[in-house]
């Protein structure tokens, strides 16, 4: 049988599986061509609970999942909206097996009324497709995912896979994806992207929606790493949703880190001038102990972290050089009064894999102009001493803010 041949087969024999599960079939609690398959006991957990279906005792873990399956199984984790009649659909849905959960997800809002008119119940869903089903469902059933994902709208949310450094992810993405990872509804793929394109297996979906189902039962506030997404989505840094830290001003006005994003800082020597853009925190007390939501970014494995009381902080700026020959001691000479940006290199992985810009490791001559504003992140510490009572500040041209424990 050619591919195409092959592909017809098993969407005809999962569009039985579907239509077999809704005309009443049991759900069967095991398969048997999944016993010696890595997803056997999350498969078999998803089918106790009801929300995923065999067929003729098979799972076929390894298929492809299609938009009506998806749309079926999301369909069974919702309440039911009302019977408000839906208009728009493509012909090929009037007698499709999963016409009622589409109807029902349309309804509350799942999915659109624009997607619905072009909903191919048969085409594969995409990771990003199920984000963003998966990201409006929990909207649904509690308001506090409606407020996390209108946080991760802000202009200095960070997502922590490699398509938004490497700009394939546009801002309006941001929201569904981050709310995914931050609940760890869905992960990032090993080589450090989310898989926008990527279609999920019918194993992989099996594991998400038993975490959905998981996540659903609780707030949004809940998840630590959802809160520092939120907090950077805001103002730009995590720092008082990982850390003890806190944000102080002059005559204990209290500000956050919005009040310095964005700003300038000219550089004490007259070097050039700094911009800082986001502010990020990791807790780690080795490459084995990695705590927040942005650590893999900047830690693996074979990092060098070397073991102290303090969080390690990597900033993102921008530099523009007032001189020519602009070098790394013109850098931390004129950064100095603003000890939080003068920081280090980032290590070479979070390049390789994730596309971070860091300082170079070598020649600067060809990575600084004068004139020519340049944007990089760069690392430094914080300490973890609550008893060194330790603070810092972030100057701007027009003022500054302090960070203390």
């Amino acid at each position: 049988m050619n591919k195409s041949g092959s592909k017809k087969a098993v969407s005809t024999l999962l569009a039985l599986v579907c239509s077999a599960s809704i005309s009443g079939n049991a759900y069967a609690l095991s398969f048997s061509d999944i016993n010696s398959h890595w997803a056997k006991a999350g498969i078999e957990s998803a089918a106790k609970e009801g929300l995923v279906t065999g067929y003729n005792g098979k799972y076929l873990p390894d298929a492809q999942t299609s938009k009506a399956e998806f749309a079926s199984i999301l369909d069974r984790m919702l309440h039911r909206a009302d019977s408000a009649s839906v208009v728009g659909l493509p012909t090929s849905m009037k007698t499709h097996w999963s016409r009622a959960s589409v109807e029902n997800l349309v309804r509350l809002g799942v999915i659109y009324n624009t997607e619905a008119s072009r909903f191919i119940p048969t085409g594969t869903i995409s990771r990003f497709e199920m984000a963003t089903w998966l990201s409006r469902a929990l909207a649904t059933i509690d308001p506090s995912y409606a407020d996390a994902l209108n946080d991760l709208k802000g202009e200095a949310a960070v997502i922590p896979v490699s398509e938004f450094f490497k700009n394939k992810m546009t801002m309006d993405q941001n929201p569904a994806v981050g709310l995914m990872i931050g609940t760890g509804i869905m992960k990032g793929l090993p080589d450090g992207s989310f898989g926008f394109a990527k279609v999920a297996t019918r194993a992989e979906v099996a594991a998400i929606a038993l975490r959905f189902k998981a996540v659903s039962s609780k707030t949004a506030d809940t998840f630590s790493e959802l809160n520092e997404l939120r907090e950077v989505g805001v103002t730009g840094t995590n720092l008082t949703s990982l850390t003890p830290y806190k944000f102080g001003a002059p005559h204990g006005t209290i500000k956050d880190f919005s009040h310095v994003r964005n700003k300038t800082y000219t550089m004490d020597n007259g070097a050039g001038k700094i911009d800082i853009h986001r502010m990020l925190l990791v807790d780690a007390d080795s490459n084995k102990e990695v705590k927040g939501v942005y650590g893999k970014l900047f830690i693996n494995e074979s990092s060098d972290v070397h073991k102290g009381p303090h969080y390690f902080g990597y900033m993102q700026i921008t530099i523009t050089p007032s001189i020519n020959n602009f070098t790394l001691a013109k850098y931390l000479q004129g950064a100095s009064g603003d000890g939080i940006v003068s920081g280090l290199h980032i290590s070479r992985f979070s390049y390789d894999v994730f596309g971070i810009q860091g300082l170079p490791q070598g020649d600067w001559s060809k990575f600084f102009y004068k004139g020519k504003p340049v944007t990089f992140w760069v690392s430094s510490n914080f300490s973890k001493n609550a008893e060194s009572e330790k603070n810092y500040v972030i100057k701007t041209d027009d003022g500054y803010i302090s960070i203390y424990n």
